[in-house]
């Protein structure tokens, strides 16, 4: 793969994670302020999160399960912790408030 293709995957990768970062954040915090619901929990609640996708990822890869969640495959989850990294690093950097 060339660099070229190689970067339009993952500007197309992107671009649907953040329609899906927005979608989520409608769903579970509203349109006043898209972090209220980490807010409470902060960058260590994310982390758990995290854990819990990566958990995930782990049993559906290694131990090649098929997932019984059929709405949500390993892509979906590789994005859900795109997202949550972006997010930490939010928090990390105090830029939430």
């Amino acid at each position: 793969m060339k660099p070229d293709e190689r970067d339009e995957l993952i500007r197309a990768y992107f671009e649907a994670d953040m329609a899906l970062l927005r979608a989520k954040g409608h769903d579970y915090s509203g349109t006043q302020d898209c972090l209220r619901n980490l807010a409470r929990h902060g960058l260590k609640g994310i982390v758990v999160r995290m854990g819990d996708k990566y958990e995930r990822l782990n049993t559906l890869v290694w131990d090649a399960l098929a997932p019984e969640v059929k709405d949500e495959v390993v892509a979906d989850t590789l994005r859900d912790l795109r997202n949550y990294s972006f997010l930490a690093q939010i928090f990390l950097e105090g830029k939430n408030k």
